[in-house]
């Protein structure tokens, strides 16, 4: 979609700055293709280690964000504790109990502060302190984080059972929540903020199709699949690449394709007809541009789900423990991560630094924009 051409500056966008634009993501959409899809990243050859375990004990951890300290700021469902783990040491500390129910979770470099969604609040963590300030969502309930707005002032947050009500938060006025008045159908219960300014919902219990809430507009539309149809709960998360599309993997119906979303026609084609592990519940990019999906059957076959958009080749890396994922995220030096129903947390290494050209933490500031848990 956006080709590897010449660029004025081929260099990532400061993160920090307080507005980005559709020229900022094009920065990062050029470099990103230049530097992480060039010699042996854009072919089929690994480039991480296979799956093994890191950390045990740690609870239910459902969601977090990484912060330009190299640290993630995680939050648990059905426990209360929330943790860091710094993944430049891969060293682990608890940071009291101040989650309730968190299920995502977003950072901001311009305010340098991470946010954990819970049931009715969010949790904002001074990374510099840790310092812990509360945010009122105007809907009590299970509630969801879809990210921060390219401008960077504002991240949105959807409560996905009850109400189907989303959530304005201004994160440079700490505090102040606008509420969507609107309604849609079905449940919405991950995804992220695109490119273009609209977060691109997957679903739950009775959704149909991918849905685009558009703030500028403050309207919801359906975005239907093709062949799928009204079949719900087919897709889960969504995660904006620097291709310029969004991608979705099959939830919870065997057989569906994983899709890709055009953000600039709002259209959605089908690049994988089916695919061997039909419950992805959480997506993330990889530094070798690979997208990177984990499973939530509870089941042993329920691995790492790997989509290579340069060549359209789908892999399945199969972990023999019978495990009920819920998020994968890559860290600062470009592992993977990924966080485990029972409290484990496994580890995917980037093998000798994939030969990346450019410092991964500067690549890791999109998290902030457009990728969340």
């Amino acid at each position: 979609m956006i080709a590897p051409a010449a660029f004025e500056d081929l260099t990532f966008p400061e993160q920090a700055l307080t507005y980005w634009t559709k020229y900022e993501f094009n920065q990062w959409s050029r470099a990103g293709l230049n530097y992480f899809n060039s010699g042996s990243n854009s072919g089929n050859t690994a480039v991480y280690t296979t799956a093994s375990i890191l950390h045990t004990g740690v609870g239910s951890l459902s969601g977090g964000a990484l912060a330009n300290n190299g640290k993630m700021y995680l939050g648990g469902y059905g426990t209360t504790t929330a943790y860091t783990l710094d993944t430049l040491t891969d060293a682990t500390a608890s940071l009291g109990a101040i989650s309730n129910n968190c299920q995502s979770g977003f950072y901001s470099a311009i305010t340098n502060k991470a946010y954990l969604v819970n049931d009715g609040n969010v949790k904002v963590i001074n990374c510099a302190t840790n310092d812990v300030q509360n945010i009122a969502l105007t809907f009590g309930g299970q509630s969801i984080g879809f990210g921060v707005s390219l401008d960077g002032n504002f991240a949105y947050v959807n409560n996905f059972f009850a109400s189907k009500a989303i959530n304005r938060v201004s994160l440079i006025n700490t505090g102040s929540v606008a509420a969507f008045s609107g309604s849609y159908t079905g449940d919405s219960l991950k995804g992220t903020m695109g490119w273009d300014n609209k977060m691109y919902m997957g679903g739950g219990g009775g959704s149909t199709g991918i849905k685009a809430y558009n703030p500028a507009t403050n309207t919801v539309a359906n975005l239907a699949v093709p062949g799928v149809g009204s079949t719900s709960d087919s897709y889960r998360d969504i995660v904006q690449h620097y291709d310029g599309y969004l991608y979705a993997f099959p939830a919870y119906n065997a057989g569906q394709p994983i899709i890709r979303i055009d953000p600039t026609t709002s259209t959605i084609t089908n690049v994988v007809a089916s695919i061997t592990d039909p419950r992805v519940v959480s997506l993330c990019v990889g530094a070798d541009g690979r997208i990177y999906g984990i499973g939530n059957g509870g089941a042993a076959g329920y691995g790492v789900s790997i989509y290579n958009p340069r060549t359209n080749q789908y892999t399945l890396e199969s972990i023999s423990a019978n495990k009920n994922w819920q998020f994968i995220k890559m860290g600062a030096k470009g592992d993977l991560y990924m966080f485990a129903g029972d409290g484990q947390i496994w580890k995917k290494t980037l093998i000798n630094g994939g030969g990346l050209q450019k410092p991964l933490q500067e690549y890791n500031g999109i998290v902030s924009r457009l990728q969340n848990t």
